[in-house]
């Protein structure tokens, strides 16, 4: 999998002589036009003319920040770009850095501890790439996120690969406020059909994390939707999907230390020929922690989908902690939660595994973590039984 992304970041990285960084330099929202050169001038890109210039270019461009810590859009929280009511789409390849603004600190500690990160930039409002795309320090308060398409269109057969790498989502920039109410969705969309609905061939790739420290991103908790892994229901005319999560919080305090709420994440409709996706992996570089199980937090099967709900065996979950604290004690928990003991609801897929480092571990209390779905909403019995090995359960 690695590799297959290196391979693709390169093919992307050919013909970019053209490419260009614009710097966010203000935070004014207006449609003033003078906010909008994005030249080496001060005072004159704000978020939209950096979005415009580079939706104007086919290269990669990056969108960098330089914003004086005294712009009015500024706290100390951070400097917020954009606005809450707006949805936007982008059609272009782009990277978007928010360790490009001063005062901004990279995580340095290794998976599963927790976070030292600090963040500067807060991206409101609601967004699409659908191209490929790299979200670099960016904290999302409030807004959702969709990297690729499941619209019903044409799209080239196209390789793309879509990167989040330190980021927040449920919090502001500098970690505080975690709003596991705030209910951030991030959706990981796949292109479903390729010209005259044939099949496409290419992969579609989704690094989310990764195994260096500065990579790790931090989910706070949402009680409703959460992170969307979700193809077509025509399986067979979409692409291969490879997909990566490494290294991340999901439903914790910046610490791993408290569990905030569950951030649901939901895998559908992946096509079995082809495809990848890797929760975790062999070594603790690789580990996610999971915070509460009030709810699935790994969920392949809920109301929100029918039976053309397909699940395959090349999902698999490995060496993640479930309700557990780096130290590999059992996390604590807000007293706000209610109890429910299943941390996955799933069919079709391999939780652990009998190699070295495989194995998951879990917090599970009252009854078992693992929940193997029986059957599909609407009407009809699971693709699959779930396979589990070699895991191990701090409780009873």
């Amino acid at each position: 999998m690695r590799s297959a992304i290196a391979v693709l970041v390169f093919c992307l990285g050919i013909g970019q002589a053209g490419a260009a960084t614009f710097v966010v330099d203000t935070t004014d929202q207006s449609t003033f036009t003078p906010f909008r050169q994005c030249t080496a001038a001060v005072n004159d890109c704000s978020w939209y003319g950096a979005i415009q210039r580079a939706e104007a270019t086919p290269e990669v461009d990056t969108i960098a920040f330089n914003i004086p810590s005294n712009d009015p859009g500024c706290s100390v929280a951070g400097c917020v770009v954009g606005l809450s009511t707006q949805t936007n789409v982008l059609t272009r390849p782009i990277v978007i850095d928010g360790l490009t603004q001063p005062g901004t600190l990279a995580n340095t500690n290794p998976a599963p501890q927790g976070l030292n990160s600090v963040l500067a930039i807060e991206m409101a409002g609601n967004y699409t790439f659908q191209d490929s795309t790299t979200l670099r320090g960016i904290a999302v308060y409030l807004g959702n996120i969709t990297l690729g398409s499941n619209a019903l269109a044409a799209y080239t057969d196209t390789a793309r690969l879509f990167v989040v790498s330190g980021c927040y989502f449920g919090a502001r920039p500098n970690g505080t406020d975690p709003s596991p109410g705030a209910d951030p969705q991030v959706r990981l969309a796949t292109y479903p059909f390729g010209n005259a609905g044939t099949a496409f061939t290419q992969i579609t790739s989704f690094a989310i994390g990764g195994i260096t420290a500065a990579e790790r991103n931090w989910f706070p908790g949402s009680t409703g939707y959460g992170l969307f892994l979700t193809g077509n229901s025509n399986t067979a005319q979409q692409g291969p999907i490879n997909a990566t999560f490494e290294g991340n919080l999901f439903g914790t305090n910046k610490e791993a230390t408290v569990t905030f709420s569950q951030f649901p994440m939901f895998i559908r409709n992946i096509p079995a020929l082809g495809s990848q996706v890797t929760i975790g992996g062999i070594s603790p570089m690789h580990r996610n922690v999971f915070g509460s199980n009030n709810g699935p937090v790994i969920d392949t099967v809920t109301d929100s989908f029918t039976t053309n709900t397909l699940i395959n065996s090349n999902i698999r979950v490995m060496g993640n902690y479930f309700g557990v604290a780096a130290n590999g004690t059992a996390l604590t928990a807000n007293s706000m939660l209610p109890g429910n003991p299943s941390y996955i609801y799933a069919s079709g897929i391999v939780v652990g595994g009998i190699g070295p480092g495989e194995g998951n571990v879990f917090a599970a209390y009252n009854a078992s973590a693992i929940e193997s779905a029986g059957s599909l909403p609407g009407g009809g019995t699971a693709v699959a039984p779930i396979t589990i090995l070699g895991n191990t359960s701090l409780g009873s």
